[in-house]
């Protein structure tokens, strides 16, 4: 089985062909990019940096044997492996994110594989606005709360080493503490960034400006920063 969304199309029409030619012997679930289409303004640029940055880092994890999400603009799995394990039952109370959540409780080191050729992605329509990206996020977000614990521990983690290095780095600048030495790790920080980014968009055919990496790189997990603080002082998220 394949999948996609109402609002998303095949970048190529060997989409599917590179899908199920990614399957082998032991495979029930191939993971796959799904990209935004490009159009103007900052608001997409933000939104295809994400996805891109996010596919990146479930893809990379999955290929070295640690899978624990998907997006449901371009997954496939087995039938068999949907029916062995009750499908979304576990998780059929939550409103959001039986994808993702379902590829959390199933796939294994043995089990997945990843995709990332070019004619195997989907394009889809980006948010429009600030608020729908913002309620797109805290749908998204929220299905991470019923990840595996491990799971959360891997992602939280990288997300707190990179609060530590700005606050540190800060704080040398501010207090003036060998500022060219500061300077300089940040810059070669700064650099391995755009060359992992821009390596892996070249891959997937994916267009990117790499003069807004270092402020996206800052600028995305201070988003998700406040959606999860105003997690708990707001309502549920309801589908309309």
């Amino acid at each position: 089985m394949v999948f996609t969304d109402a609002d998303c199309r095949p970048f190529s029409n060997k989409w599917l062909q590179n899908i199920a030619s990614a399957y082998s012997e032991n495979t029930e679930i191939i993971l796959a990019y799904g990209a935004y289409e490009k159009q103007k303004g900052l608001l997409n640029k933000l939104i295809r940096y994400e996805t891109l940055y996010n596919a990146l880092q479930y893809l990379s994890f999955a290929y070295v044997g640690l899978p624990f999400m998907a997006t449901g603009r371009n997954l496939s799995y087995k039938k068999s492996v949907f029916v062995k394990n009750k499908g979304f039952n576990s998780h059929k109370n939550i409103l959001y994110g039986d994808d993702d959540l379902f590829i959390n409780e199933v796939a294994t080191k043995k089990n997945t594989k990843i995709t990332t050729e070019s004619s195997s992605k989907t394009v889809s329509v980006p948010k429009q606005t600030f608020r729908e990206y913002i309620q797109q996020k805290k749908r998204h977000l929220a299905a991470g709360f019923n990840y595996k614990t491990k799971n959360k521990i891997i992602i939280g983690t990288e997300i707190l080493s990179r609060f530590l290095f700005y606050l540190i780095f800060l704080y040398f600048i501010v207090t003036d503490y060998q500022t060219k030495v500061v300077l300089t790790v940040f810059f070669i920080r700064a650099m391995m960034i755009c060359c992992i980014i821009k390596f892996f968009a070249m891959k997937v055919k994916e267009q990117n400006n790499l003069f807004f990496i270092p402020i996206f790189d800052l600028l995305i997990p201070l988003i998700n920063l406040y959606i999860v603080t105003t997690r708990y002082f707001k309502k549920d998220i309801v589908w309309k």
